[in-house]
C-alpha cells in the first residue's frame, strides 16, 4: 500500500487489542476512464492500450483484471478484491486502494525500453474503494513517456491501414512490431529492423512512424534479420538520408518503398512526391525521391497498395526494376507508371537528426530522476518499519508485525538490488551505429545488457520471497487465531503469484511490469 507514514501509525492502532476481529471479504469493484494522447495541438483517444485494474498492497500488487482502451480511449473495468494484509483486524481496511495501469501494448504493437520494460503509466489511487470510481480523462505525463503515447498511435494507425487492405497481419515475429523507445543511436533518427523501430529520444517528427512501419514490413517479407544485416552492408542502409540523395539502386529502392507507405497515410507526403520533379534528379532509380515517385504513381495505376504488396512478398527483390516486373507479372495490363512532376509544397524535409550528447544527457537525467524516485521510497519504507518497532510491544499481534517489519526491510532491499541493476543496465546500452549494426555487435550488446537484468532482478525476487519465507514460518508458529493465520495465507498466497511471475520472466527472458516498482512507471498528468 502506498500509505503515509501517518496511515502506517494508525493502522498499527488498528491492530491493538481493542480492535473488532473481522474475517477478511471481497469487495466488488470498477474503474473508468478515457485515455488521450496528444496529436499537435488536439487531444485524440488513444486506441487499442492494455489497462490493468490494480489493487494497491503491501509487497506485490494484486491485478484485479484487465482489458483494452476502445475507439474512444475509454475502459470500463470490473473485479473483486481486498486489502486482506490489515482486514482481518479491522473492517475499515478491508476494502481495495485501486489504481490504473495503462500499458502501450497490444497482440499487434509494443512500445519498450531498450531493455525490454514496457512502457506503461500509472494513475494515482482511489483508497479503500467500493463500486465504480471514475479517473477521468487523462494522458501520459509530460516527456518522452507522452512522447511514446504519440508514437504508439501512429504505429498503431499504419498497422490498421495494412490489415485492412491486406486483411491479415503483418509477417513474421507473431504479427507483432516492437518499438524500442527511448533507443540509443548514433544517427539520430529512426531506423528499422525487419522486427523493430528504434526510436531516438528527442527525435519528434512522428509522422516518420509511418516511413518506419514500410520498412518493419518490407524487411520481414525480404528475407529477415540475417538477411538485412547483409543489405545493411551491401546497400550500406545505416545513414541519414533525404528523397534528392543519390546512393545505389538497393538502398534508393528500401527507402522509396517506405517513402511510399508513407504517402498512404499522410496527405502531404502524398501531395510531395506526386509533384516531385525526376527530372530535376539525375540517377534514375539510385534515388530515392524518384524510386518513391515511380511506386506511388505505379500504385494509382494499378489498384494501389492491395497490388503493391502482393508483388512485393512474392520474392526478394532490391530495385524498382524487379518491382516493377513482379507488379506486371502478377497483372500484365497494369500500365507503366507516368512520370510528371509539378510545384513541390515543401512538405517533406530532412529530418533533424538528435545529437548524441543530447541523447546521453535525456539518458541521464531519466536514470537520476529514477534513482531519485526509488530513494525516496526506500526512505518511506525505514520510517515505516521505525514505527513498527515501536508499536511491537503493545499490539495484539506482535509476531505478524515482526513479519510485516521483515517485509519492509526485505522490500528496501529489493528495490535497492533493483535500483543497481536498473542503473547498470541502463548506462551499459551502448549506442547504435552504422558498425554495430553491420557486425552485429549492437545485438549482442542489447541481449546482454537485457539478459543481466532479468536475471539480477529475478535473483532479488527469489532472495526476499525465501527471507520472507522464514518469517512465515516463525510467525505461524506463534499465530494462535483464525484471524492471524488468515494474514499468514495471504502472505503465502502473495508468495506463490510472485513466484509464477518470475517462472515467466526466466522463461521468456523479459520481466513483467507488475514485478517492477512503480517508480520505473511513468505518471499519468490531466489531459491539458
Amino acid at each position: 500500500m502506498r500509505y503515509s507514514i501517518a496511515l502506517v501509525t494508525a493502522a498499527f492502532a488498528l491492530l491493538a487489542p481493542a480492535a473488532p476481529v473481522v474475517q477478511a471479504a471481497s469487495y466488488n469493484v470498477c474503474g473508468k476512464g478515457r485515455v488521450v494522447w496528444p496529436d499537435d495541438s488536439t487531444f485524440k483517444p488513444l486506441i487499442g492500450a492494455r489497462v490493468y485494474l490494480m489493487d494497491d498492497d503491501l509487497g506485490l500488487d494484486d491485478e484485479l483484471t484487465s482489458g483494452y482502451t476502445d475507439a474512444d480511449g475509454r475502459f470500463h473495468l470490473c473485479g473483486s478484491g481486498t486489502d486482506a494484509y490489515f482486514c482481518p483486524f479491522n473492517k475499515s481496511w478491508c476494502k481495495p486502494d485501486i489504481y490504473v495501469k495503462v500499458e502501450l501494448e497490444n497482440s499487434d504493437i509494443t512500445i519498450e525500453n531498450e531493455i525490454f520494460i514496457n512502457r506503461y503509466a500509472e494513475t494515482p489511487n482511489f483508497n479503500n474503494a467500493v463500486g465504480t470510481r471514475d479517473f477521468g480523462t487523462f494522458a501520459f505525463e509530460e516527456g518522452n513517456a507522452r512522447d511514446a503515447t504519440v508514437i504508439f498511435a501512429k504505429v498503431r494507425e499504419a498497422y490498421e491501414y495494412f490489415k485492412q487492405q491486406i486483411g491479415s497481419r503483418i509477417p513474421d515475429y507473431g504479427g507483432r512490431v516492437r518499438v524500442k523507445f527511448p533507443a540509443y543511436a548514433a544517427n539520430g533518427t529512426p531506423w528499422t529492423s525487419d522486427e523493430s523501430i528504434h526510436w531516438p529520444n528527442g527525435f519528434r517528427h512522428f509522422k516518420s512512424a509511418y516511413h518506419e512501419f514500410g520498412h518493419r514490413i518490407r524487411h520481414a517479407q525480404d528475407g529477415g534479420f540475417a538477411h538485412f544485416l547483409i543489405d545493411v552492408v551491401r546497400f550500406g542502409y545505416a545513414r541519414n538520408h533525404y528523397p534528392e540523395l543519390f546512393t545505389n539502386e538497393g538502398f534508393a529502392f528500401n527507402e522509396g518503398w517506405a517513402h511510399y507507405f508513407s504517402t498512404l497515410l499522410d496527405p502531404d507526403e502524398r501531395q510531395f512526391f506526386l509533384a516531385w520533379k525526376p527530372q530535376d534528379h539525375t540517377g534514375g532509380d539510385a534515388v530515392e525521391g524518384n524510386v518513391a515517385q515511380k511506386i506511388l504513381r505505379l500504385s494509382e495505376n494499378c489498384g494501389g497498395f492491395k497490388k503493391m504488396w502482393p508483388a512485393l512478398a512474392s520474392k526478394s527483390m532490391h530495385s524498382f526494376k524487379e518491382f516493377e516486373s513482379a507488379v506486371k507479372t502478377r497483372d500484365p495490363a497494369c500500365e507503366a507508371p507516368i512520370m510528371i512532376g509539378g510545384l513541390l509544397p515543401g512538405a517533406f524535409s530532412k529530418r533533424a537528426a538528435v545529437a548524441l550528447d543530447k541523447q546521453t544527457q535525456a539518458a541521464a537525467r531519466s536514470r537520476a530522476a529514477t534513482v531519485k524516485r526509488l530513494n525516496a521510497r526506500m526512505t518511506l519504507l525505514r520510517d515505516r518499519n521505525r514505527e513498527i518497532a515501536k508499536a511491537l510491544p503493545g499490539v495484539a499481534a506482535p509476531a505478524l508485525l515482526k513479519l510485516q517489519q521483515l517485509r519492509g526491510e526485505k522490500r528496501i532491499e529489493l528495490l535497492g538490488s533493483i535500483q543497481r541493476a536498473f542503473v547498470q543496465a541502463d548506462a551499459a546500452i551502448k549506442p547504435i551505429s552504422p558498425k554495430s549494426i553491420a557486425d552485429k555487435s549492437f545485438d549482442r550488446n542489447r541481449a546482454d545488457v537485457r539478459a543481466g537484468f532479468v536475471r539480477q532482478v529475478v535473483a532479488a525476487w527469489k532472495k526476499s520471497i525465501a527471507d520472507t519465507r522464514k518469517g512465515i514460518a516463525q510467525a505461524r508458529a506463534a499465530a494462535k487465531s483464525a484471524e492471524e493465520k488468515a494474514f499468514l495465507a495471504e502472505v503465502e498466497r502473495k508468495q506463490k503469484v510472485i513466484e509464477g511471475h518470475l517462472r515467466l520472466a526466466e522463461t521468456s527472458g523479459r520481466l513483467p511490469i507488475h514485478l517492477l516498482p512503480v517508480e520505473l512507471a511513468a505518471r499519468t498528468a490531466e489531459a491539458k
